[in-house]
């Protein structure tokens, strides 16, 4: 196509024969529209192809070595804006990290109740991580049963039975505690886990929990669930160590 061409070669191409033309996707779709004259640009940024500009003309047009300079002008200045745009994202959001992590950090080091220190901190990793429901809890050593400390949640999800708790604890021992690392469950794979029907009733499709670690060891967790599949990112997962890490 002419937008993998632009790609692969980085300069502006500019069409005028439509019909016929294998570059041009759509060809009597343009023509019933009445372009005439098809340029497009890449948009080069952080070095890398991100995306292209357009320019349709209902009248055929030969492009002079100065429009070529023109439209290459307007592509580079897109391509800054777009740049700025994602720096500037990307800024707020890690400002926005270094805040609810700041906020962990002042709520632990403070006089607040286990049950204030608790809501705090699901009350911030909610802010970063869209979740219907957050959890911190444990599992027994010896029992390998859940301990749910805390849980703040939008929907509602029945107390687990006892076969339930022995089996999620079980799986987040093995998964979680043993691995000490971060797990995240979507969707199909519930159909697999013994202990995934409570949640299903909830319309709950996705899980991340995330070990808080001390001395090398997991003491204890961070669950987050939405009812949304493939809901949380690798972003999500590294935040929420990142929380894990002031806790341990």
């Amino acid at each position: 196509s002419l937008m993998s061409t632009v790609f692969q070669t980085g300069r502006i191409e500019v069409v005028s024969e439509l019909r016929g033309n294998p570059l041009v996707v759509f060809p009597e779709l343009q023509k019933r529209i009445g372009h005439q004259t098809i340029c497009l640009m890449p948009l080069i940024v952080g070095g890398k192809p991100f995306g292209s500009l357009f320019l349709y003309h209902l009248a055929a047009r030969e492009y002079t070595p100065g429009d070529r300079q023109l439209t290459e002008a307007l592509a580079d200045l897109a391509s800054i804006a777009i740049e700025k745009a994602r720096l500037v994202a990307d800024t707020r959001k890690h400002s926005s990290h270094l805040e609810i992590a700041g906020n962990i950090s002042r709520a632990i080091g403070s006089t607040l109740e286990p049950g204030e220190l608790f809501e705090t901190i699901a009350r911030e990793i909610r802010r970063a991580v869209p979740c219907v429901r957050c959890v911190i809890a444990g599992v027994d050593p010896d029992t390998k049963r859940t301990h749910i400390w805390h849980q703040s949640s939008d929907i509602p999800v029945r107390p687990s039975t006892e076969a339930e708790s022995a089996a999620l604890g079980g799986w987040i021992n093995e998964n979680v505690y043993e691995t000490l690392s971060p797990v995240h469950i979507r969707s199909e794979a519930y159909k697999t886990i013994k202990w995934a029907n409570r949640f299903s009733e909830g319309r709950i499709e996705s899980y991340l929990a995330v070990p808080i670690l001390r001395d090398n060891r997991c003491i204890a967790h961070l669950a987050v669930n939405h009812t949304r599949p493939d809901a949380f990112t690798d972003e999500h997962k590294n935040l929420m160590a990142a929380v894990a890490g002031h806790l341990g």
